[in-house]
């Protein structure tokens, strides 16, 4: 195998998980700031316009550079699957939002950490909305997101719900 391959190979399993990432830091935004998830997600896209466009070369007029930033856009992967993660999670908010709450033995989701809730949403969302990821992926891809972006107890509390939601759906 050439590097080339090799590398082909594993970046359909990091640009997931940055994608995951992205739709965690999206929906956090929207809770935080009282947003919709629709709201947020535009402003969020909105956002990597700009830093695209901005990077492009000044040479070439602003219309071009917001077209060709869009154009760019559209074509990122990770860009593409945050997106349909975050509008899966709008889409289906309340329904996701029960779950989690029932299996999320005492603890309500005014008490959960906004982070875990981020968590949680995409984890429950990847379960029960998306056939092109295993269940178990989901949960380990979520358990690995609240090691990274949460507290020490965060996974085992993450995995346990979403263990929970996947086994009784």
């Amino acid at each position: 195998m050439t590097d080339q391959t090799e590398d082909s190979t594993r970046r359909p399993f990091s640009g997931r998980t940055l994608a995951r990432q992205r739709a965690v830091d999206v929906l956090y935004a929207a809770d935080l700031r009282g947003q919709s998830v629709a709201e947020a997600i535009e402003a969020w896209l909105s956002n990597a316009r700009d830093n695209l466009a901005n990077s492009r070369p000044q040479s070439e007029s602003a219309g071009l550079r917001q077209l060709e930033a869009e154009r760019e856009l559209d074509h990122l992967d990770t860009y593409t699957y945050a997106r349909q993660i975050a509008a899966g999670v709008g889409d289906h908010q309340s329904s996701i939002d029960e779950l989690i709450e029932s299996y999320a033995k005492d603890w309500t989701l005014a008490r959960l950490p906004k982070v875990d809730l981020a968590i949680l949403r995409v984890g429950v969302w990847e379960v029960l909305y998306n056939d092109e990821v295993p269940a178990a992926i989901a949960i380990s891809e979520a358990s690995k997101l609240a090691a990274e972006l949460s507290t020490d107890s965060s996974p085992r509390f993450v995995s346990g719900v979403l263990h929970a939601i996947a086994e009784a759906e």
